[in-house]
C-alpha cells in the first residue's frame, strides 16, 4: 500500500478506489518490470543470436579456407602426379630409344662380324684352291716333261 495515499481517514468506498488503484499500480509495475524483463531477454537472445551468427560466419569461413587449401592440395597433387608420370614416361623413351639404338647396333655388328668371318674362311679357302691349282701346274708341268723324256 502505498503510504502517501494513507495518510488521512478515508471511507470504505475511498478504501477500495485506493486498493484498486495499488493494485492498478502494481500491475503497471510488474507489466513494466515485464516489458523491461522482456527487452533483457530479448537482447540476451539477441546477443546470443549476434554470437551464433558470429560464430556461423567464422566456421563457414573456416570450411571455405579449408575447401580452398584442400582444392590447392588436390591440384599441387595432381601436377606433382602428372610430373613425376611426364618424367617416367621420358624416361621410358629415353630408354626404350637407348634399346633400340643398341639392337641396331648389335645387328651391325653381328652382320659385320658374319660378313668378316665369312670373308677370311674365303680367303683362307681360296689361297688353299691357289695351293692347290700351283700344285696341280707344277704337276702337271713335271708330268707333261717326264712324258716328253719318254717320247724323245
Amino acid at each position: 500500500m502505498l503510504p502517501h495515499l494513507r495518510s488521512f481517514p478515508v471511507s470504505e468506498q475511498e478504501d477500495q478506489a485506493v486498493q484498486q488503484a495499488e493494485r492498478h499500480h502494481h500491475h503497471t509495475i510488474v507489466w513494466y518490470v515485464n516489458i523491461v524483463l522482456s527487452a533483457i531477454m530479448l537482447l540476451y537472445v539477441l546477443g546470443m543470436l549476434r554470437r551464433a551468427f558470429r560464430q556461423w560466419c567464422a566456421g563457414r569461413d573456416m570450411a571455405i579456407v579449408t575447401r580452398l587449401k584442400f582444392e590447392r592440395a588436390v591440384v599441387r597433387h595432381s601436377n606433382h602426379l602428372m610430373s613425376s608420370s611426364l618424367t617416367r614416361w621420358r624416361m621410358y623413351v629415353a630408354l626404350s630409344r637407348r634399346k633400340q639404338l643398341l639392337r641396331r647396333q648389335c645387328i651391325w655388328l653381328l652382320g659385320t662380324r658374319l660378313v668378316a668371318s665369312h670373308f677370311l674362311r674365303w680367303r683362307a679357302e681360296f689361297a688353299a684352291r691357289r695351293h692347290e691349282n700351283t700344285q696341280t701346274m707344277s704337276a702337271l708341268w713335271h708330268w707333261s716333261v717326264v712324258l716328253q723324256h719318254k717320247v724323245c
